[in-house]
């Protein structure tokens, strides 16, 4: 009963459908999501919405998200709260990984407890650093030990955790691992041909009866969106994730291709290191804010494809404030704030920032000149972002804002909290209200306590808040393809009668 339901969910969930019905053959869903090979397919050693979104075709987890940010059982059947520190997980059987290792509790066991483990120096650890750790009940039941009440835990596990089989990890060790993972997903790994592609081939002993019945899932690295476009139209590419404004009406006009929009759970925006000044002074980093004109940002970054936001939260995300009110654009108001501050212009500002948030970057950098802020942009990719990051002190960092458990706690998590990794601000008040907020169980009290957090960044301006994108697609005709709010789909959602060869006979 669990497995027919849970079919069903992920076929209405969202994906990718190719047209026809013609006898089976070789078939290829070919997605350009990336513009460039991951470093490491090691979950415990990426935190990217575009690695995340690859591995996850690969490994899954007790539970995900489907298209509409609901929460699903995978590797779970039920699930149930056993008391505020203890989540129990009875789990599905009969599941094995790629390498024919069998999921049990152990599996679980070990990878929750090396995502937590200092030494293992997880990005994610942070994010996780409520779990205690995993108590083996028996084969198929485990309990999720927290330090103390977890009301977000079941996203976090939504959004972040996949699985490793514990012996193959062992056995070949991290570097291995890394260039070859092994799952119990819908996919697996076919072949890496470098700066190329991810050829992914569809898993014939998937458990779920939801598996795709295309051949291959190809991820194809192009370096610049011209490439990705010039390819689509040529029929050489299926998808792509991150079609710029500037190229939609050439796939409008094809008569094999178009564009698909959806408003996602996805911010841009910035943190400041609120340690270095002047931006430990609350009056620069609001002037930074107010000499900033959003609407140029949505008119020339997206051509229209976006709205300003109040803070690095999107509308509809749990926990979002809609009461607050983007900060006006009000250049007086800037300079009045800087003088007031005793800034002695011209300020240095660094940014650290990955290639997709380049182009407002340096819009960032024309607008600040207004206010004497001299911007130095750092550019690294994000195979090379999380060692970079540690490389020096930023003055700010900007980056894109995916929402992994559709929750304002993700992005106030990552970038304001201490125990993050990629924090730059150390505020134990803070931090306090966060881990408040996070221990609350009840969802109403919950989302008001997260209400009044993002509220405290906003009045101290502890980022710069830009806009949330709409996301633009573009597709191939051949196929249906239904965006997830999230930004990060599973294409195991799929499915596929690939009919294009049979057209050209």
């Amino acid at each position: 009963m669990v497995s027919t339901v849970l079919a069903g969910l992920m076929l209405a969930g969202g994906g990718l459908v190719l047209a026809g019905n013609e006898p089976r053959k070789l078939s290829r869903v070919v997605v350009c999501d990336d513009n460039r090979d991951p470093v490491t397919l090691d979950p415990f050693y990426e935190l990217s919405e575009k690695k995340h979104t690859l591995i996850q075709q690969i490994m899954e987890g007790l539970v995900r998200f489907d298209a509409n940010a609901q929460v699903i059982p995978v590797l779970a059947e039920r699930w149930e709260q056993v008391d505020p520190h203890r989540l129990r997980f009875f789990l599905r059987k009969n599941v094995k990984f790629h390498n024919g290792e069998p999921f049990d509790a152990e599996s679980v066991r070990f990878t929750l407890q090396r995502f937590i483990d200092p030494a293992t120096h997880s990005p994610v650890s942070g994010l996780l650093s409520s779990i205690e750790g995993v108590k083996v009940l028996d084969d198929h039941t485990v309990d999720i030990v927290t330090r103390q009440p977890d009301g977000l835990l079941l996203r976090r596990l939504a959004g972040l955790v996949v699985f490793v089989p514990a012996k193959d990890y062992v056995a070949r060790g991290p570097e291995a691992f890394a260039k070859n993972p092994v799952g119990t997903g819908p996919f697996r790994i076919k072949e890496w041909k470098p700066n190329e592609e991810i050829v992914l081939e569809t898993n014939r002993d998937y458990w779920s009866p939801a598996k795709p019945n295309f051949d291959e899932l190809v991820m194809r690295f192009l370096p610049t969106a011209e490439d990705q476009t010039r390819e689509l139209l040529k029929g050489n590419v299926d998808l792509m994730t991150e079609l710029p404004g500037t190229y939609t009406l050439r796939v409008q006009e094809n008569a094999k291709t178009r564009v698909i929009k959806r408003e996602a759970l996805y911010t841009v925006g910035g943190h400041f290191n609120t340690s270095l000044p002047p931006f430990d002074d609350v009056r620069v980093r609001r002037a930074v804010n107010l000499a900033l004109n959003k609407e140029e940002f949505i008119r020339y970054d997206l051509l229209g494809n976006g709205e300003v936001v109040a803070t690095v939260c999107a509308p509809g995300q749990i926990g979002h404030d809609p009461s607050l009110q983007p900060y006006s654009y009000d250049l007086a108001k800037a300079k009045a704030l800087m003088a007031a501050a005793g800034v002695k212009t011209p300020v240095h500002m660094d940014i650290f920032l990955v290639p997709f948030v380049e182009r407002p970057a340096r819009i960032i950098k024309k607008q600040l000149e207004a206010i004497g802020i001299d911007v130095g942009i750092h550019v690294f990719p994000e195979g090379e972002a999380i060692s970079a990051f540690k490389s020096q002190p930023w003055n700010l960092g900007l980056t894109t804002l995916p929402s992994p458990i559709a929750h304002v706690a993700f992005p106030m998590g990552l970038f304001f909290y201490s125990n993050s990794f990629f924090s730059m601000h150390h505020d134990p008040v803070f931090d306090r209200m966060y881990e408040k907020a996070t221990s609350i169980m009840d969802p109403a009290e919950s989302e008001k306590a997260f209400q009044e957090l993002e509220r405290k960044v906003y009045d101290d301006a502890l980022g710069v808040f830009l806009y949330r994108r709409i996301k633009t697609y573009a597709v191939s005709r051949r196929v249906r393809f239904s965006p997830y709010l999230t930004g990060m789909p599973h294409f195991v959602d799929a499915v596929s009668l690939v009919k294009e060869e049979a057209n050209k006979k």
